[in-house]
């Protein structure tokens, strides 16, 4: 993460200048990071959003933060998350960080459906057959995929149905 000074400000510190150099934290992070900066201090509601983990992906900039704050980022009509992508020029879906696997699931999947989760068990490994509606996904499936891997440790596998 980004230390408190270089968010708000458009120079970045040694140790900040190092993780964008190293890969660790990405321009489009940077962005993100400072454009949330700002909006709290705007609104004074987005003080007690907390954004947990954020993953970078070619079509998407997937943010993990607490159940609280999802409401809070969306914003009325999703004007908030709209915002943030128009300024971060990506567009930024929002997963709760939670323990409940069909939670996570429902959220990767929108619009589409999940219809049914089924425990696979193969030579030394497990997996989880995932069968998704026929509907559009937001996301690719290999990026719901690495999503899953990265924020729950799950193996899955989509079934479109």
């Amino acid at each position: 993460m980004l230390c408190a000074f270089c968010q708000e400000s458009d120079l970045l510190c040694r140790a900040c200048q190092a993780s964008v150099e190293k890969g660790t934290i990405s321009r489009v992070q940077l962005a993100l990071f400072r454009e949330v900066t700002r909006l709290r201090k705007t609104l004074p509601r987005f003080r007690r959003v907390q954004i947990n983990r954020v993953f970078e992906y070619p079509e998407a900039l997937v943010l993990v933060c607490s159940p609280s704050s999802m409401h809070l980022l969306v914003g009325r009509g999703g004007k908030q998350v709209q915002e943030l992508s128009k300024k971060i020029g990506k567009p930024v879906h929002l997963v709760p960080e939670t323990n409940d696997r069909d939670q996570l699931l429902t959220t990767l999947v929108r619009p589409g459906t999940v219809e049914q989760v089924s425990m696979l068990y193969t030579k030394g490994s497990q997996q989880l057959r995932v069968r998704v509606s026929r509907k559009p996904l937001l996301l690719k499936s290999v990026t719901i995929k690495k999503i899953a891997k990265q924020v729950m440790g799950l193996d899955i596998e989509l079934v479109r149905s």
